[in-house]
């Protein structure tokens, strides 16, 4: 981070009559939370809640970091409340970019969105609040909350579920929600798999993975062939498009964003961004980056995993490393002691089961859930659980990763809540004396 902010202040636009640069300006980097607030009387206020109103009377003060909180209660009533100090800007001004500090103009005004202002919502008609990092307001809004929401794909597929389970009268139970929260299908599958499936290719050898996808169901598990090569083909796709025209700094990660980006790009065969400006006497189309993006995904599949599409899967490509890197701090010998080798992973970028990867990169795990509850108001003592490693922090006890096989299978463990059931539940128990 250091080194980032050293870059900024060596190298950030400045408007004329700026003082002398010299090495570079130093950058102050400001955050509401560096201000004393009642966060930790928050959460205390929140665990005291007995209703909708003390509980969002106890989220206001929830200064730092911003956040979603979702609410429910055993009288039925569910809601939604954004929290967090968010600054009032001045005009022009974002937050995004460095801001000649030696303006007065372009100092912080001091004020927040007051928290009676902030995005809330209870008890909809429609029965179902959901809550995964899409935008919390729209544009009419009056105040700005953030630029860098999730595109809603997640919410959108969860809300579907949700709706289709409503919509022929069934209960939702613990079961179902466990199921959903485990729902891998990959939002681009439905968008881009149709052009796929259009392209003519060369050879029997080049149409081997296309061939995949006739009747992919978009789901994204461990052991599928077709995720494995959809997805090399998606960031061979975002590669093709947009290397040769964007600096590596701003190539496309794959992101919900990326994924809007593309679902429109598709819709126009001859867009300038299919061209590949290195053949300076070809002007590329649409198919014939798609045709190239699966036949480079073909040879990458071969190298990677077996000459036969039948026998590649996804989760060889996209695996979970459970590193510990305040501990190992790239010390090999430390690592040995406090991390544990990659895992097969389902689900992906996007998916409910939302187990990101940088296409920047490679199909490494770079951010997954760090745990999945469902908790039945009905009889808290159905509610269940899991934590994405364990519920030890030694390494070297039983504990540090036992839920990891439970977690990659999508399966919880029993989250008692009642002073006899968790007794029964508790094989050991941990005493902590001072």
């Amino acid at each position: 981070v250091s080194r980032r902010l050293s870059s900024v202040g060596a190298n950030a636009p400045a408007p004329s009559g700026a003082p002398d640069r010299g090495n570079g300006y130093a950058v102050a980097v400001s955050w509401t939370g560096s201000t004393p607030g009642r966060s930790a009387d928050a959460i205390l206020g929140i665990d005291r809640a007995t209703d909708w109103s003390t509980f969002r009377t106890a989220a206001a003060d929830l200064t730092a970091p911003a956040t979603n909180l979702v609410y429910a209660d055993r009288s039925g009533t569910i809601g939604y409340q954004a929290t967090g100090a968010v600054p009032i800007r001045r005009a022009g001004h974002t937050g995004d970019y460095p801001a000649a500090g030696w303006l007065k103009a372009d100092d912080w005004t001091g004020r927040t969105i007051p928290a009676r202002r902030l995005p809330s919502e209870t008890d909809p008609a429609s029965g179902v609040i959901v809550a995964a990092n899409q935008a919390a307001a729209g544009p009419s809004y009056p105040y700005r909350l953030a630029d860098t929401w999730d595109y809603g794909y997640r919410s959108a597929r969860i809300r579907s579920l949700l709706r289709a389970r409503i919509a022929v009268g069934s209960k939702l139970r613990v079961a179902d929600m466990t199921r959903i929260q485990a729902d891998t299908r990959n939002p681009m599958g439905p968008v881009l798999t149709p052009y796929l499936l259009d392209v003519l290719l060369p050879s029997a050898y080049s149409a081997g993975g296309q061939q995949l996808l006739a009747g992919w169901d978009y789901s994204q598990p461990a052991d599928s062939a077709a995720a494995a090569y959809f997805n090399v083909v998606w960031r061979n796709v975002l590669a093709l498009t947009f290397h040769d025209q964007l600096r590596e700094s701003l190539w496309p990660d794959g992101s919900s964003r990326w994924m809007a980006v593309m679902t429109q790009l598709l819709q126009q065969p001859d867009s300038p961004w299919w061209d590949d400006v290195t053949t300076e006497d070809t002007v590329e189309n649409r198919d014939e980056i798609l045709a190239r993006a699966m036949q480079e995904a073909r040879d990458e599949l071969v190298r990677r995993q077996a000459r036969d599409p039948a026998k590649w899967t996804w989760g060889h490509l996209h695996q979970l490393r459970l590193d510990r890197p305040a501990f190992s701090n790239g010390n090999p010998l430390v690592r040995m002691l406090f991390d544990r080798r990659g895992r097969e992973v389902a689900g992906g970028e996007g998916a409910v089961d939302a187990t990101s990867w940088d296409a920047r990169a490679d199909y490494t795990v770079t951010s997954a859930p760090a745990m999945r509850m469902v908790v039945d108001l009905g009889d808290l003592d159905r509610s269940r659980w899991v934590n994405l490693a364990g519920a030890s922090g030694h390494a070297f006890d039983g504990h540090y990763v036992d839920q990891v096989d439970l977690w990659l299978s999508g399966r919880t463990t029993a989250w008692p809540f009642t002073a006899a059931q968790v007794k029964r539940a508790s094989p050991e128990v941990l005493v902590l004396e001072p």
